[in-house]
């Protein structure tokens, strides 16, 4: 039940209008990004997808369209002083981010944000 009621509140069901109104745009995130070298998509345990690169997290997607992806806190911290990504929806104190596909604009800026979690991990 628990699990039920997270899913409710995070806006993750299957049928909701929210979830079918960024459809387009997370398919081609999804196609764009499993393009990229060693790149692997699979099931995220709330809806949406979880991008690996090899088995390292690169970020994920949900439902609602928006999509998390943990940075280190320096570049996080210079995300969010910027501008260029929101605090993370459930763990703001940590590493992650968070941003929504509203449109084509906010898809590139997503896509940016992805490459440089995958630069970062491909890097390692």
């Amino acid at each position: 039940m628990r699990l039920l009621n997270r899913e409710v509140e995070l806006g993750h069901r299957k049928n909701s209008p929210r979830s079918s109104r960024n459809y387009g745009n997370r398919e081609k995130l999804e196609d764009e990004v499993t393009s990229w070298l060693n790149v692997s998509v699979h099931p995220h345990r709330f809806g949406g997808k979880d991008f690996l690169f090899e088995s390292a997290e690169i970020g994920h997607t949900h439902e609602g369209g928006s999509v998390d992806i943990a940075f280190p806190r320096a570049v996080r911290n210079a995300l969010l002083a910027s501008g260029l990504a929101e605090q993370h929806h459930r763990v703001p104190n940590s590493g992650w981010i968070t941003f929504q596909i509203r449109n084509e604009e906010d898809l590139s800026h997503t896509l940016w944000l992805m490459r440089l979690s995958y630069i970062r991990e491909n890097g390692k």
